[in-house]
């Protein structure tokens, strides 16, 4: 099966429903004991070929026009472990719920009928845990997509929390939607990514190759709940409390008060201790006040630097 023209091996044949094994073999050679491979594939499925491209003529015509510039395609299903897999170079949803992924220059081979029938890439995944799933799309042609989620046995479409299109540069643009994926028992996931641009170019110029890029990431409710809390930094988990370093007052015998380090304030704990202080008409604000009890003149200087850029707090001295 297959045949070699110089030193590059090529398969080009149709194979039956089965399971297959694609076997490299290499003979050691005399000058030296290394090799280098490099490996490329494509394989459709006849059904999907014939309902999407009628006799398959559009796929052959448009493959040997459009050039094939990635060397990862993307994925048609996503893993919720491994052990669901078979050991290969699967996609699969880490122990901690995550999921993170980067496929650039994904092909789209246009024809006539892409308003009807648009071009379609089906990923089907499951959840671990109840998660949110963002889907993003960078391209030329972002405007002509669409991402649509639905649960696989009901058929039942599952709305996007968010969604939004920007422009990245002149010609590209980004469009991102993040859906929640609740982890119900037996539930799986289909995500449908569609293209229905025309065949034709800005200057009515036929062509039949569009690119585009695409990143996935799940993140487990979980997962980001850790993420953001103060425990998942160690340098954070160590810091002494404010509230509990700061003195409540500072009088003339702390000569030469001095203090200085890295502090939190961690919720809830610490917010039970900070007091209240009216701020408008109808609501208070939550302040950490420090008493100056001091009859001789003196110099005072603070400074404090938030971790946290655009913090809701700040420092006065009343």
């Amino acid at each position: 099966m297959g045949k070699q023209i110089g030193n590059l091996n090529v398969i080009d044949t149709d194979i039956h429903p089965g399971d297959y094994a694609l076997t490299i073999t290499g003979f050691r050679g005399s000058e030296s004991n290394c090799a280098l491979y490099s490996l490329r594939g494509i394989l459709n499925m006849h059904s999907a070929m014939g309902a999407h491209l009628a006799g398959s003529s559009h796929l052959v015509r448009g493959a040997t026009q459009c050039e094939i510039r990635n060397s990862e395609e993307a994925p048609s299903q996503i893993f919720s472990s491994e052990l669901k897999t078979r050991k290969g170079n699967e996609a699969v949803i880490d122990p901690n719920g995550n999921f993170f992924h980067y496929y650039p220059d994904i092909l789209v081979v246009k024809n006539h009928n892409e308003v009807l029938e648009p071009w379609t890439h089906e990923i089907i995944l499951e959840v671990p845990q109840t998660s949110f799933l963002q889907i993003t799309l960078t391209s030329e042609e972002v405007h002509n997509m669409v991402v649509k989620v639905y649960k696989k046995q009901t058929g039942e479409k599952v709305k996007p929390k968010i969604k939004f299109t920007t422009e990245t540069d002149v010609l590209t643009e980004e469009y991102k939607a993040i859906f929640k994926l609740d982890a119900e028992k037996a539930t799986s996931y289909m995500v449908e990514i569609e293209f229905a641009g025309d065949m034709y170019n800005a200057y009515g110029e036929e062509d039949p190759c569009a690119y585009f890029d695409l990143t996935i990431a799940i993140n487990s409710l979980k997962s980001l709940g850790h993420q953001m809390s103060c425990s998942s930094n160690k340098e954070i988990a160590a810091a002494k409390s404010l509230s509990d370093h700061l003195p409540g007052e500072i009088t003339d015998s702390d000569l030469d008060y001095e203090t200085n380090g890295f502090f939190t304030l961690k919720y809830p704990e610490d917010f039970m201790k900070l007091k209240f202080k009216p701020n408008g008409k109808n609501s208070k604000q939550l302040m950490l006040p420090t008493l100056l009890s001091i009859e001789d003149p003196f110099t005072f200087s603070a400074e404090i630097a938030f971790d946290v850029h655009m913090a809701d707090f700040m420092m006065q001295l009343i």
